[in-house]
């Protein structure tokens, strides 16, 4: 079977955690023939034994102790990798950029909020130029031109700064949105204006994955690692639903490797470049949040049920 079909066929059934690793390792060896997964089989294996999850899933302190552990790993897999670019799409605080920077002195680090509203908010804030992330006030798409971009409205009608607007209407969102036009560019022509080799990206767009990836077919090809956050129903008019959005970033060679559980439809995954899986530079944090996750199982294992 061909890795792509492999992550076709196997991608529907990754729910839990321990499924999703279990799925990298069987994906692993599709794409590399006899070679073996070694100490990522073992720390597989361990996480998986059992039916408890690593975190608890019925409480929302439970489901933010995932999203804090996907983030760890994505971190320390972004200090491995150093990659020159490390871009922030939906950026809202800029809090993945800040972080970045932290971790990669050499690299740009960019970030993109097209919320007018959110973007004067955060600039009055901190002084992201001296703290050196590119903080830019426009929207990513397709292409470079002007685009509409959703506003949500307060409960008094007013334009929110949340940081929850999107290039897509929201279906379910009551209070309504106030519509702004923006100016857009894409992601390639980003990784162009800084010729820009390789990248990371963080990618937290409210559903307008299909948008903002349909300009990014360069920087996909070079990209070593991505964090999106993804849906597995329609928030969005149109949207891309969470399958499409990894068999896209399948093709472009970036393997689904670690989720959280974010909220009942809505999570992040962390993909990495296929040629990556067996360099240490994965390998290594990769394994330590493997035993992370273990820990977190005997933990929840040995807990005492809630009265």
């Amino acid at each position: 079977m061909t890795f792509l079909a492999n992550i076709r066929s196997r991608f529907g059934a990754l729910r839990s955690q321990g499924e999703m690793l279990a799925g990298v390792a069987q994906a692993y060896r599709a794409s590399e023939g006899a070679r073996s997964a070694g100490e990522l089989d073992e720390a597989i294996a361990r996480l998986t034994k059992g039916a408890s999850p690593a975190f608890d899933l019925s409480t929302r302190s439970g489901r933010a102790v995932s999203v804090r552990q996907l983030e760890e790993l994505f971190f320390e897999i972004v200090s491995g990798f150093s990659p020159a670019l490390f871009l922030e799409a939906g950026a809202k605080a800029a809090d993945a950029s800040l972080r970045a920077r932290k971790l990669l002195p050499r690299a740009t680090v960019v970030a993109y909020e097209a919320n007018p509203y959110t973007h004067e908010r955060f600039s009055k804030k901190r002084d992201y130029e001296a703290e050196g992330v590119d903080y830019r006030n426009l929207a990513l798409g397709s292409s470079p031109s002007e685009v509409t971009f959703n506003v949500r409205k307060t409960d008094d009608g007013q334009p929110s700064a949340d940081g929850q607007g999107s290039l897509l209407k929201n279906l379910e969102y009551e209070p309504g949105h106030i519509q702004v036009t923006v100016e857009a560019t894409t992601i390639d022509a980003t990784l162009r204006e800084f010729d820009a080799d390789d990248c990371i990206l963080w990618v937290d767009v409210e559903g307008a994955s299909r948008e903002v990836l349909g300009g990014a077919d360069r920087a996909l090809a070079r990209a070593s690692a991505i964090f999106i956050e993804v849906e597995d129903r329609e928030y969005w008019d149109s949207q891309w639903l969470s399958q499409r959005v990894l068999l896209e970033l399948n093709h472009a060679g970036l393997v689904p490797v670690a989720r959280d559980y974010q909220s009942r439809y809505q999570w992040n995954v962390v993909c990495v470049r296929r040629e990556m899986l067996w360099s240490p530079l994965f390998l290594r944090p990769f394994l330590a949040y493997c035993s992370r996750l273990v820990r977190l199982q005997a933990k929840l294992r040995t807990s005492p049920s809630p009265s």
